[in-house]
C-alpha cells in the first residue's frame, strides 16, 4: 500500500534557512515534531511555501507529502521525511499525490 500522501500539519520555521519544523496530531492525541527540508511542505491551497514562510516565531497550517505505509481502519502508518514512522487518524490525511506534486522521500 505504500502511497505518497499530503498529511496535515503546522509548520514553523527551522534551525536552518531550508528546513521546516512540523507538528503532526497522532492517533494517540499527542503531537509529534520533526524536521524535514521545506520542499516537502505545501500550503492548504496547494501552493509552495516561499522562503520567507512562515514568518519567524509565527506558524502556518499546511501539509507534508508523507508515505502512507498500512492503513487499518481508521488508523493510518505513516513514513515521515525524517525517517520516522507514525500513526495517525485518516482523517488528517488531506490528500493523495498527483504526479506532478511527488518530492524525494
Amino acid at each position: 500500500m505504500n502511497q505518497l500522501v499530503n498529511l496535515r500539519c503546522v509548520i514553523l520555521r527551522g534551525a536552518f534557512p531550508g528546513e521546516r519544523v512540523f507538528q503532526i496530531v497522532q492517533s494517540d492525541g499527542e503531537t509529534y515534531e520533526g524536521t524535514a527540508p521545506e520542499h516537502y511542505f505545501r500550503k492548504l491551497d496547494g501552493g509552495r511555501l516561499s522562503t520567507s514562510e512562515p514568518k519567524p516565531e509565527g506558524k502556518l497550517n499546511g501539509v507534508i507529502s508523507v508515505v502512507r505505509l498500512r492503513e487499518s481502519g481508521d488508523d493510518v502508518r505513516v513514513a515521515l521525511p525524517d525517517n520516522e514512522a507514525i500513526s495517525v487518524s485518516s482523517s488528517v490525511i488531506a490528500s493523495q499525490l498527483t504526479e506532478n506534486e511527488l518530492v524525494p522521500v
